[in-house]
C-alpha cells in the first residue's frame, strides 16, 4: 500500500501540477504527504540561510494551496537529486512525485536531467506527473516484459482508491530472427507467422502471470521498438498514465531500461511512472537459486 509520498518541487509551474497530483493522491490513498523542496548548498553559508527562509516560505504557500489534504513541509540543502533520494529513505516513502523536467535542444543533447539521475539511484517507484488532474486515473498503459507484470499489478493495486480504473499490459519484442528471415529470402507470410507464433507464446506468459480482474483492460503483444509501441498504443487506448518497468537484469537489460526511460522521459506528454528494477529483485534471486 502506499503509505507516505514525497512530492519535490522547484516552484515551476511544472511542480505546482505535481504537487497537485501528489495530493490527489494522497488524498484517495489516505497516504501521508511530505512536500520536498532542495536549496543547493554550493554558495556561501549567508547565502545558502537566505535561500533556505525564503524557501521555507515557498513551500508553507505551495502547502496552503492544496485542498482538503494535510502535508507537511521540508527544506533540505545538497544535489537535488541526491538529496530527494536520501529524504525519500529517510521517510521510508512509498512514491516519489516530480514535475517534468525543462525541456530543450541543448539540454537533451548534454544534461542528464534531475529526474533522470534521481530513477537511477533511488529503490523507490518515481511519478512524473505533467497534468494537472488531481481525480484518479482513468486507464494505465504497463510497458513490461512477462515476468515482473504481477508485481506492476501489485504496485498499482497499492494506490488504494487512487489506483486506476483499467490497466493494459503492453510487451513489445525485438523480432530479430525476422529480419534474419527476410534476408534469407524467406516468404512474408511465413515470417508473419513466424512473429505471431512468438507473440501468442508471449501473450500466454502474461496471462498465466497476472491476476485477470476487472482493472485488467487489455494485453497487447506487438513486434516492434519499444518506445514507438507505447506511444502508439497510449494514443489508440487514450491512456493518462503510462509505466515503465523490466525485469531486474545487469548489462544489456539495465541499457535498455535506461533507453526507453530516457526517451519517455524528454519526449512523452502523459504521466509516467517509472518502476525501479528493484522492485523485482526478489524475483531475480528466485531465478538464479543459492
Amino acid at each position: 500500500m502506499i503509505r507516505c509520498i514525497l512530492a519535490a518541487t522547484d516552484f515551476s509551474e511544472r511542480s505546482r501540477a505535481a504537487l497537485a497530483r501528489a495530493a490527489g493522491l494522497a488524498r484517495l490513498a489516505g497516504a501521508r504527504l511530505v512536500l520536498l523542496h532542495v536549496v543547493d548548498e554550493d554558495a556561501p553559508a549567508d547565502i545558502v540561510g537566505s535561500r533556505v527562509t525564503i524557501a521555507e516560505r515557498g513551500l508553507a504557500g505551495e502547502r496552503d494551496r492544496l485542498e482538503d489534504v494535510d502535508a507537511e513541509t521540508r527544506v533540505v540543502t545538497g544535489d537535488p537529486f541526491a538529496a530527494i533520494a536520501a529524504t525519500a529513505a529517510e521517510l521510508e516513502a512509498d512514491l516519489v512525485v516530480a514535475g517534468d523536467h525543462r525541456r530543450s535542444l541543448l539540454r537533451a543533447l548534454f544534461l542528464d536531467t534531475t529526474v533522470e539521475r534521481l530513477v537511477r539511484v533511488t529503490a523507490l517507484p518515481v511519478l512524473i506527473a505533467r497534468g494537472s488532474a488531481t481525480t484518479p486515473y482513468v486507464h494505465a498503459l504497463v510497458g513490461v516484459e512477462a515476468e515482473p507484470a504481477a508485481r506492476v499489478m501489485d504496485l498499482l493495486r497499492g494506490f488504494g482508491a487512487a489506483a486506476p480504473a483499467h490497466v493494459s499490459l503492453l510487451h513489445a519484442f525485438d523480432p530479430v530472427a525476422s529480419g534474419k528471415m527476410a534476408q534469407a529470402g524467406v516468404a512474408d507470410r511465413t515470417i508473419e507467422a513466424y512473429e505471431a507464433e512468438v507473440a501468442a507464446a508471449l501473450r500466454r506468459r502474461l496471462e498465466d502471470g497476472v491476476e485477470a480482474g476487472p482493472s485488467l483492460a487489455e494485453i497487447v503483444v506487438v513486434a516492434g521498438e519499444p518506445v514507438t509501441a507505447l506511444e502508439q498504443t497510449a494514443a489508440r487506448l487514450d491512456v493518462d498514465l503510462v509505466v515503465t518497468a523490466t525485469h531486474a537484469r545487469r548489462g544489456v537489460g539495465r541499457l535498455v531500461l535506461g533507453s526507453v526511460t530516457s526517451r519517455l522521459l524528454r519526449e512523452g506528454d502523459r504521466d509516467l511512472l517509472i518502476v525501479p528494477p528493484t522492485l523485482f529483485e526478489a524475483d531475480r534471486i528466485e531465478d538464479e537459486g543459492p
